[in-house]
């Protein structure tokens, strides 16, 4: 799939988690290859995930998952959920902290909103 710059603009202003211009750096200037991770990124199961090592007191789990999912938004270019990640990452390294809870639910709506978004904007093309 092929877009013009406006309509990556569009999308930007669509999906306001997401800053394009770093995350199709990110991916070498390759604006397919970017519409593919974004896609790919927006599936992740990462609420089961998390909840599947968070009831099980799976910390250590839980931080490599959440490193990883890091790592992945800062890539398609959601820095403030990256941001967060980071954040559960740290809490996470040597146990659960109560304030998790509070911060995943957060990552979760942000994820959700973001998934929700794109495939609003992906219908439309």
């Amino acid at each position: 799939m092929e877009f013009k710059r406006e309509e990556f603009v569009a999308l930007q202003r669509r999906l306001p988690y997401i800053d394009f211009e770093k995350g199709i750096e990110m991916c070498a200037l390759d604006e397919e290859f970017y519409l593919e991770l974004l896609g790919d990124f927006v599936s992740i199961p990462i609420q089961k995930e998390l909840e599947g090592f968070y009831s099980s007191g799976n910390h250590k789990e839980y931080s490599i998952r959440i490193h990883a999912f890091k790592n992945n938004a800062y890539t398609i270019g959601a820095m403030d959920l990256g941001d967060l990640a980071y954040k559960l990452e740290q809490m996470t390294k040597n146990g659960f902290e109560e304030k998790v809870e509070l911060l995943q639910k957060e990552l979760w709506e942000i994820h959700s909103e973001i998934g929700k978004q794109y495939k609003r904007v992906m219908a439309a093309y």
